[in-house]
């Protein structure tokens, strides 16, 4: 039960790096939305994709690192390296299986794996609403109005 607990809250630790990087998000496509929506499109395109591609990555490397943090406080792994392969591992779900926390912590990464799987989908909606917009702006230049909902 104490695993549950310590994993839920460094889930919720997590869920509010990724908060961050969705608030981040808005304020930047709230901005930016006219420009977005201008041509030329392509370029556009071109930067949403990095930029959030970027953010996604950053929030998820900060997701890992909250994970390593609280695996070397809670003294699961020795050091920071073991922690942060372990819970990159972990949190993107690749599960390789050569780097094992002991017994009686192994509840922990299967709440990472949860957790980033949560993350990872909930960053995803990020590129999803950047791309609309732009596509918005496309369907506009082309059709002369908004694309259907």
């Amino acid at each position: 039960m104490e695993q549950v607990v310590i994993g839920v809250g460094v889930t919720m630790s997590c869920i509010l790096v990724s908060g961050l990087g969705f608030w981040v998000a808005e304020v930047l496509f709230t901005h930016g939305r006219g420009w977005l929506r201008e041509p030329p499109h392509s370029i556009k395109l071109f930067a949403v994709v990095i930029g959030t591609g970027a953010l996604v990555l950053g929030v998820v490397l900060a997701g890992v690192c909250v994970w390593a943090g609280a695996f070397v406080w809670l003294r699961v792994f020795q050091t920071f390296r073991e922690a942060f392969y372990f819970a990159l591992v972990s949190y993107t779900t690749v599960g390789y299986g050569e780097l094992l926390p002991p017994g009686e912590w192994r509840v922990l990464g299967a709440m990472a794996a949860a957790n980033g799987f949560i993350n990872i989908g909930l960053l995803t909606t990020l590129l999803i609403e950047g791309l609309g917009h732009v596509r918005a702006g496309y369907h506009r230049t082309v059709h002369g109005d908004d694309p259907p909902d």
